[in-house]
C-alpha cells in the first residue's frame, strides 16, 4: 500500500520526486494529528501532545518525512492506538470520524511493514482493554477493533516479513554492533539469549538517539539522547503515578512484548560466527528490524498510563 501510493508522485526527476514524497508522508502526519487534536476529548489531547513529543525525537522526525515505509508505521499506530481511544470515549459524529481515523491508522501500518501490522494489532486490543466498560454499548463498539485485529493479522500473512518471526534474522552483520567485554562469539541457544537479553536496551534506546540515524552515519549530539530519554521518564513518572489495575496490566503487556518478541527474534536465526545482535544493527541501519516499530509500541506506554477517561 505505501509503495503503491508514493508511486502516485514518482516522476522522472527524481530528486524532485523524492522530495514531493517527503512533503506528502510529513504533511499526512500533521493532518492526521490536527485532526485528532480536533476530535478528541480535552484529557485525551494530553495523551495525544505528550506521546508523540516523547517518541518523535529524534528517530521519528527522521522517519516520518523520509521515503522509508517505517514513517508510515510509526504514524499508523500512534494514530490507530489514540482514535480507538477516541472511538470508545466519543459520541455522534465525532465517534464515526475517530473510527475513520483508526481505520487509517490501521491501513497505514499494516500495509507499509509487516511487522508494523503486529503493533497496531496490539495497540487495538491495549485501547479496548482501557476503553473496557461492562455494557451493551461497549460490545457494539468493539466490534471496530475487532475487525481492524483481523485486517492486520490478513495484511500481516501476506507480508514478506512473517517468516522473520519464526526464523529471525539469518543473515548480516554489523563491525559497529557493540559487545559485551569479555564475551566471545559465536554463541547460541541460552548464552545467546541471554546475550541479546543484556543488550536489549540498547535497541530501545535508539529512538532517543543512541544510534545514528538513517544507515547509521547520521550522528548526533550527546545531549540528544540524554535529553529524550530524560523527556521520555518524566512523562512516563508521571503517567506512574495515575497507574490504575486496568492500565497496570496494559503497560505490563506492552513490556513484556518489548522483552520477549525481540530476544526470541534475534535468538532464532543464530548462524555461524555472527550474533544476533549484530544481525539486528546490520538490520537497523535501514530500518528493517524489529526495534523501529517496538520503539513505536513502547509510546503507547506512556500513553497509556498517562490517560483518563474523560467523566
Amino acid at each position: 500500500m505505501y509503495y503503491a501510493t508514493m508511486h502516485l508522485f514518482a516522476g522522472e526527476d527524481l530528486q524532485t520526486s523524492a522530495l514531493v514524497m517527503r512533503l506528502v508522508n510529513a504533511t499526512i502526519f500533521v493532518g492526521l494529528a490536527t485532526a485528532l487534536g480536533v476530535l478528541l476529548a480535552p484529557t485525551r489531547r494530553r495523551t495525544l501532545l505528550w506521546g508523540w513529543l516523547v517518541v518523535l525525537v529524534p528517530l521519528g522526525m527522521f522517519l516520518i518525512p523520509s521515503n522509508n515505509p517505517s514513517g508510515w508505521a510509526i504514524t499508523g499506530v500512534g494514530t490507530a492506538f489514540l482514535a480507538l481511544l477516541g472511538w470508545f470515549d466519543a459520541r455522534g459524529a465525532r465517534r464515526w470520524v475517530l473510527g475513520a481515523l483508526y481505520l487509517v491508522g490501521l491501513l497505514m501500518a499494516a500495509g507499509a511493514r509487516g511487522d508494523a501490522a503486529v503493533y497496531v494489532a496490539g495497540a487495538s486490543v491495549v485501547a479496548s482493554l482501557l476503553s473496557w466498560e461492562r455494557t451493551r454499548e461497549w460490545m457494539l463498539r468493539a466490534v471496530l477493533p475487532a475487525v481492524g485485529f483481523v485486517i492486520a493479522v490478513v495484511l500481516f500473512s501476506t507480508a514478506g516479513q512473517a517468516g522473520t518471526g519464526a526464523s529471525g534474522f539469518t543473515n548480516g552483520g554489523n563491525p559497529m554492533a557493540p559487545v559485551i567485554p569479555g564475551v566471545e562469539t559465536p554463541l547460541n541457544g541460552v548464552g545467546l539469549a541471554a546475550y541479546n537479553l543484556l543488550m536489549l536496551p540498547f535497541l530501545w534506546t535508539g529512538v532517543w538517539g543512541s544510534w545514528g540515524l538513517g544507515w547509521l552515519d547520521t550522528g548526533l549530539p550527546a545531549v540528544v539522547p540524554w535529553a529524550a530519554t530524560a523527556a521520555f521518564v518524566v512523562v512516563a513518572f508521571a503517567g506512574l503515578g495515575r497507574l490504575t489495575a486496568r492500565k497496570t496490566f496494559a503497560v505490563g503487556g506492552v513490556l513484556l512484548v518489548l522483552v520477549a518478541l525481540p530476544v526470541y527474534v534475534l535468538t532464532a536465526g543464530a548462524t555461524g560466527s555472527v550474533t544476533a545482535f549484530s544481525r539486528a544493527t546490520s538490520s537497523r541501519s535501514s530500518c528493517c528490524s524489529p526495534s523501529c516499530s517496538f520503539r513505536r509500541g513502547a509510546a503507547s506506554t506512556p500513553c497509556a498510563s498517562g490517560a483518563r477517561k474523560p467523566s
